[in-house]
């Protein structure tokens, strides 16, 4: 399920940061989060207007876009899904798949709309035949919160959920 949450991301960035500087380190290590953040383009109205137009035009009609993303832009990048797909098919099969099998859990941060958690499960069925993952995130953009449970909801990939 993709929660709508931009706390819980803060605390988790934090939690990475600190592990991948205890693990690069020796020693103490004096780390903390910042007190302030800015707003991301996600949040500036003149900057995210084409990502909220796209997601609402998604929303409206769920069963077209599932019919027709694999050849429409990928997450504003000017790619197709399938286009990209095709990049990241070697690295999330050769991290990914020795990892998981039938019934593991992929957690994704800042998902969006989900198709990468989505092009994941695609990926580790073709490559080692699972088909059942159970699959999470967050996102602070409820209007991508919401079509990413209705991609899960209503059109997982195999028996994910």
């Amino acid at each position: 399920r993709i929660l709508s949450m931009l706390g819980p991301l803060l605390i988790l960035v934090c939690i990475l940061l600190l592990a991948v500087t205890q693990s690069e380190t020796k020693g103490p290590i004096h780390f903390s989060c910042p007190d302030r953040v800015e707003k991301s383009a996600n949040d500036i109205p003149s900057e995210n207007a084409e990502y909220r137009r796209i997601t609402n035009q998604i929303r409206t009609n769920l069963t077209e876009y599932m019919q027709t993303f694999r050849n429409s832009s990928f997450d504003l990048w000017g790619r197709t899904y399938d286009t990209i797909k095709k990049g990241m098919y070697h690295w999330k099969s050769t991290r990914f798949a020795p990892y998981l099998e039938n019934g593991s859990t992929i957690y994704e941060s800042a998902c969006g709309i989900g198709m990468n958690l989505y092009m994941t499960l695609e990926i580790m069925n073709e490559v080692k035949g699972i088909e059942s993952l159970i699959v999470h995130g967050n996102e602070y953009v409820d209007p991508s919160v919401e079509v990413a449970n209705a991609v899960f909801d209503d059109s997982a990939p195999f028996k994910a959920r």
